[in-house]
């Protein structure tokens, strides 16, 4: 009884108040909107030095988003960590075969906006055909995420579980017909975060049934989805290689308005890394960064050196063109 009067007292006091010093106190003692949202949640970052600052537990995610953010563009890879070892749901394998996907935030009011950018159609910049295409080519809008709150620094705090935690990969459909993503049971498996680049691994769980000969049982597959976003880097001196086509090459593909050359207006470029040379004034020097493949663990280790002589014998190649040691290779468990 004389607790719950000392509270009615204390209420009181803030409401006709003599001391200011007590509803201050009382009010310091609120935690604020963001601490309220990321309490019990680990925090992710370097050294203050991250592409985004991360909070999560086992099925959370939040994000903070600022200014600066909300200015670049992201490229988003998506891949299979761990598969079930049939059809295209194989660990190893790159997800999404088709355009590249380019996300942009866009903020509106109390909510942000995940846009994904049309990258098939271009022209000119300040081109008539750049007007005719900003008219008739817009970008994708795949979610709204309410802003939670402001971080100390004055970030906006999001959600983004809902983006990761889904099946809008549509890998379900890919591991069989009645397949669905299982949220219930699905969990964060890795989630870092890194200057230029965050890496987030799911323990996504798919339900369904039928007969799947490499799964025990078809109402609980299990498989690790790998989602690497990126800032689009600064290309420099880059410029696109348009590809030949007698060569095979894999192959960027867009419309240029701007390009009369082709009556259907298809530009095809040549997927390429982006080589420089560390000295430019000598006929044969290395890359200022070199390529480096990496052999994984689960390569048998009589068949490394192998592999390795196979991957480093491209080298031969890009000597002709003023490379020496070009490609390096690497073993997964040495850089672990």
């Amino acid at each position: 009884m004389k607790v719950q009067l000392f509270a009615i007292v204390a209420a009181l006091s803030c409401l006709f108040p003599v001391d200011g010093d007590v509803c201050s106190a009382q009010e310091a003692a609120q935690p604020s909107k963001f601490d309220q949202a990321i309490k019990g949640l680990t925090r992710q970052d370097s050294d203050g030095k991250e592409m985004w600052t991360l909070y999560h537990n086992d099925q959370k995610l939040l994000v903070e988003l600022d200014a600066n953010d909300l200015k670049q563009e992201y490229i988003v890879l998506t891949s299979i960590a761990r598969g079930i070892g049939s059809g295209m749901v194989i660990g190893g394998m790159s997800w999404g075969f088709g355009d590249d996907v380019i996300w942009k935030f866009r903020k509106s009011g109390e909510k942000i906006y995940v846009l994904r950018r049309n990258v098939r159609f271009r022209a000119a910049p300040k081109s008539p055909e750049a007007s005719a295409v900003e008219l008739a080519y817009a970008d994708s809008v795949l979610y709204a995420l309410p802003i939670i709150a402001k971080s100390p620094k004055g970030a906006d705090l999001v959600d983004m579980t809902r983006i990761f935690m889904s099946d809008d990969q549509r890998i379900g459909p890919a591991i069989g017909p009645r397949f669905s993503f299982a949220s219930d049971r699905s969990t964060w498996e890795k989630v870092s975060a890194f200057p230029g680049n965050t890496q987030l691994q799911l323990a996504a769980v798919y339900s369904g049934s039928g007969n799947l000969e490499k799964v025990p049982d078809p109402r609980g597959v299990q498989v690790s989805v790998h989602y690497s976003i990126s800032t689009l880097p600064a290309l420099g001196t880059y410029k696109p290689r348009p590809a030949d086509d007698r060569i095979g090459h894999f192959l960027t593909v867009l419309k240029d308005f701007s390009d009369k050359n082709d009556p259907e207006h298809f530009v095809r470029f040549v997927n390429r890394w982006h080589l420089q040379k560390r000295d430019p004034g000598i006929e044969l020097s290395p890359p200022s960064e070199p390529i480096v493949f990496y052999i994984e663990k689960t390569v048998p280790v009589f068949l490394r050196p192998t592999v390795e002589a196979g991957i480093l014998e491209w080298n031969k190649a890009f000597e002709k063109i003023g490379f020496s040691n070009a490609i390096r290779v690497e073993h997964e468990e040495d850089v672990e």
